[in-house]
């Protein structure tokens, strides 16, 4: 499945998104747009979308639902899981 706000470039030594076929240099991939669980922290068993990601520092944006708004979250790659 692709998802078209996956948006994270293609360099050398890359591998493959498994869920939406976009290329990455990270070893654990995740891509804009995607829906993930979060497992680690104050929001653990929320789901959430990724708004961005930085391979680089192994972080990532996601925001959840929270009383009816979408807070944002600043993550770290070990926080979280695909759904």
């Amino acid at each position: 499945m692709n998802s078209p706000n996956c948006k994270n470039p293609i360099k050398d030594n890359t591998t493959v998104c498994e869920w939406c076929g976009a290329n990455f240099v990270s070893q654990s991939i995740f891509c804009i747009g995607e829906t993930v669980k979060i497992v680690d922290g104050s929001f653990n068993n929320f789901s959430g979308i990724i708004k961005d990601v930085n391979n680089e520092q192994e972080k990532l944006k996601v925001t959840v639902k929270i009383f009816g708004r979408q807070t944002p979250l600043d993550l770290n790659f070990t926080q979280i899981e695909k759904n």
